[in-house]
């Protein structure tokens, strides 16, 4: 059971046989592949749930390498390092603005006045102005 690669895609394989029903993540020579439908799916960007933590996909796997902002179910996430981070609370920079990021979620519905990085910034619906 696990992955095997051939023509350059990885395929779910379960007790020898190619399992077309499998979808989530697997492990093989220290890569997280993401798998639909039994296969590596190269086309999804976005997050995904597995074994309780968030992950952040890309071309068919984890991107471990991926620090910002990530749109799930009409929602804008924190992702740093590859995972949703519920922890951090600040400002992330995304397509030239900056937005207000509280417990891992930008809020839009924040107006306020906030300090980051020593600095202090004023916020309109989620966005420092």
């Amino acid at each position: 059971t696990g992955l095997c690669k051939y023509n350059g895609t990885m395929y779910y394989v379960k007790s020898g046989k190619l399992d077309w029903g499998y979808t989530g993540l697997c492990k093989h020579d220290q890569v997280w592949y993401y798998i639909k439908g039994g296969m590596q799916d190269n086309s999804y960007i976005g997050l995904y749930k597995y074994n309780g933590a968030w992950f952040y996909i890309k071309s068919g796997k984890i991107d471990w390498g991926y620090t910002g902002l990530c749109k799930h179910n009409g929602a804008w996430f924190y992702v740093r390092s590859g995972q949703l981070n519920w922890n951090y609370t600040g400002l992330c920079k995304y397509n030239g603005n900056q937005y207000y990021v509280k417990n891992g979620q930008v809020n839009f519905g924040f107006n306020g006045t906030i300090r980051h990085d020593g600095k202090n910034y004023k916020i309109v619906n989620g966005i420092a102005k």
